[in-house]
């Protein structure tokens, strides 16, 4: 993996996840215009603007598939085999598997941030994961603060969003 060494005095808040099925959609170019179909696009303004570009913008998505992970050198058919999910750290070429971001983080030495493997750039502990990924109904989802503490933030295709408008729900705290 060859990339330009970015040095960011700002320390990484967030830390971006996809499924395995939510990158192939990425590195086609398609995920935008699945968002755009969702009709849910707005929701994206709960992302960072680096996030929203990353997801938007397809500038630094690279066809070649080898070497999905730095540390444990695997291809994309590697992580496949092993229902990894490829997580971009503080630049959209500084990815890792999850698997080896769990390792980064388990492995911290009590410091309140992990070093990129790419950049040495700081990523801020405990790790805030937003990772989209594709639902057991083939939808795609967006969710905001990593696997304990999820939020559903939006879905696509919105099949339910007319049924939604016609009929809102009230507000779970209104007596």
């Amino acid at each position: 993996m060859s990339c330009t060494i970015h040095q960011d005095q700002d320390v990484t808040k967030t830390v971006l996840c996809f499924s395995l099925d939510a990158w192939e959609v990425c590195s086609k170019g398609t995920l935008p215009e699945e968002l755009a179909k969702s009709q849910t696009r707005a929701n994206l303004g709960r992302l960072s603007s680096k996030e929203q570009a990353l997801i938007t913008t397809q500038q630094w998505i690279v066809a070649d598939k080898d070497q999905m992970c730095p540390i444990c050198l695997s291809t994309f058919e590697d992580l496949k085999n092993a229902s990894a999910d490829i997580c971009i750290l503080d630049h959209p070429e500084h990815r890792v598997c999850s698997h080896c971001l769990s390792s980064l983080v388990a492995a911290n030495g009590g410091r309140n941030h992990i070093a990129c493997p790419g950049c040495r750039g700081k990523i801020s502990l405990p790790l805030v994961e937003n990772k989209i990924y594709q639902n057991s109904e083939g939808h795609f989802e967006l969710s905001i603060g990593g696997p304990s503490s999820t939020t559903r933030v939006l879905s696509f295709p919105a099949s339910d969003l007319d049924d939604l408008l016609a009929h809102p729900h009230p507000h779970p705290h209104q007596e």
